[in-house]
């Protein structure tokens, strides 16, 4: 209905999908803000695609998954990280020599702060917010445990280091 030269700008999930006429949504938040564009999407019978995490609130989650199920709508969960050129490289390459040990890290500085221009104008400093991002586990390492599960497989055994190092609480 819209073209890329017109785009629109919506209130919430609910107006956009009585609007849009969409063939499927891609739902992209922080896992603080999940349930009402999976609820319209399911009250609009449009399949969708949840970008992880798909969300920290178990018992939402379950709601979820079972209206899925009950009105056999098509959906996924999605990592963008499987998508880099360099990550399909390595895929390819594994795939020729396959690895018998894996080491997953972060390399980079700490999520945005607060006086960055995304947190300040877009949805507010969350990833070092437990309560909102869920921890670390949920929002960041995720994306590494995705990658060597797409790499590997299952994992036979995991252990792990903490810290507290950027986030002290």
């Amino acid at each position: 209905k819209y073209s890329h030269h017109n785009p629109k700008a919506y209130s919430s999930p609910q107006e956009m999908l009585a609007d849009a006429g969409l063939d499927a949504c891609f739902i992209l938040l922080p896992p603080f803000a999940h349930g009402d564009a999976e609820r319209a999407c399911l009250e609009y019978n449009v399949p969708f695609l949840v970008e992880k995490p798909l969300g920290k609130d178990l018992e939402l989650l379950r709601e979820i998954r079972d209206e899925v199920r009950r009105r056999n709508l098509l959906t996924a969960a999605g990592y963008m990280n499987r998508y880099q050129p360099g990550v399909q490289r390595a895929k390819e390459v594994l795939s020729h020599d396959e690895p018998i040990l894996a080491y997953g890290g972060w390399l980079g500085g700490p999520p945005l702060q607060s006086d960055d221009y995304l947190s300040k104008n877009l949805i507010g400093q969350w990833w070092s917010i437990k309560e909102k991002s869920g921890g670390q586990l949920i929002e960041q390492v995720t994306h590494t445990v995705d990658l060597i599960s797409y790499f590997l497989g299952d994992a036979e055994e995991v252990f792990a280091y903490g810290t507290t190092a950027f986030n002290k609480k």
